[in-house]
C-alpha cells in the first residue's frame, strides 16, 4: 500500500531551500560583560543577508586557519591593508597589519603546533558600522629540553568589520586574553594579565 503524501504545513522542501527556510530571530536585547566592560547589542537577524552572515562566519574561521598553518597569504584576506590589531593584552604588540603580520611571522614559528578555536561569534550592526565579537581558545605546543609543553589561552576577540569588494575584512582587532594556563613555566592559571616578560622567555 503506498504511503499517504507528507502533510503540507505551508511549506515544502523547494521553498526552503530557496529562502532557507523561517529563520529564527533573536529577540533585541543589550548584552553587557561585567567581566571587560563590553557590550554587544543583539539584532535581528534582518540587519544581515544570509550571505552576510556566512561570509563574516567564513572571515573569523579564515583568521584561525591562516594563523595555525602559517598561511601569510590566506591572512591577507582576512585584515584590510589598513587594520590595526592590538595583541597587547596577550604580551604581543599593537599596530597596522603589515606590522603586526610581520611579527607573527617572527613568533609563531617558535611553535611546533597551535590550533585556534574561535567560537561564540556575535555580530552587531549600528552607526559605526557592523562588529563582531567572539571567543577564543588557542592551545600552543613547543618542545622545551626535548620534552613537548603544551599552555592555553583563552579570552575574546573584538573586531569591526568591512564589506569590501573582496568580501568581508577585518579593519579593527582588539584581543583581551581573560585567562591563561602555562604550567611549564612556572605560572600558575590565572585571568590576569599576561606576563610581560612571556615572550622574551619563550623565544630564548
Amino acid at each position: 500500500m503506498p504511503c499517504p503524501p507528507p502533510a503540507d504545513h505551508g511549506q515544502n522542501l523547494t521553498q526552503v531551500g530557496h529562502s532557507l527556510g523561517p529563520v529564527a530571530r533573536p529577540v533585541s536585547a543589550h548584552v553587557t560583560s561585567e567581566g571587560d566592560g563590553s557590550s554587544l547589542a543583539l539584532m535581528d537577524v534582518s540587519d544581515f543577508t544570509v550571505a552576510d552572515r556566512i561570509g563574516m562566519d567564513d572571515l573569523l574561521t579564515r583568521y584561525a586557519t591562516a594563523i595555525d598553518s602559517l598561511d601569510w597569504e590566506l591572512l591577507d584576506a582576512v585584515f584590510t591593508n589598513d587594520a590595526r590589531i592590538d595583541y597587547r593584552s596577550s604580551g604581543g604588540i599593537e599596530g597596522s597589519y603589515p606590522e603586526v603580520r610581520r611579527w607573527l611571522a617572527e613568533v609563531l614559528p617558535l611553535f611546533d603546533v597551535t590550533q585556534h578555536l574561535v567560537l561564540n561569534r556575535e555580530f552587531d550592526r549600528n552607526n559605526d558600522g557592523v562588529h563582531a565579537r567572539s571567543c577564543f581558545l588557542n592551545i600552543n605546543r613547543l618542545e622545551l629540553e626535548g620534552k613537548p609543553s603544551l599552555f592555553t589561552v583563552g579570552g575574546r576577540y573584538h573586531d569591526r568589520l568591512v564589506n569590501t569588494t573582496d568580501g568581508w575584512r577585518i579593519a579593527r582587532r582588539v584581543e583581551h586574553t581573560l585567562w591563561w594556563d602555562i604550567p611549564f613555566l612556572g605560572f600558575p592559571p590565572s585571568h590576569s594579565r599576561w606576563p610581560n616578560h612571556l615572550i622574551v622567555r619563550l623565544s630564548c
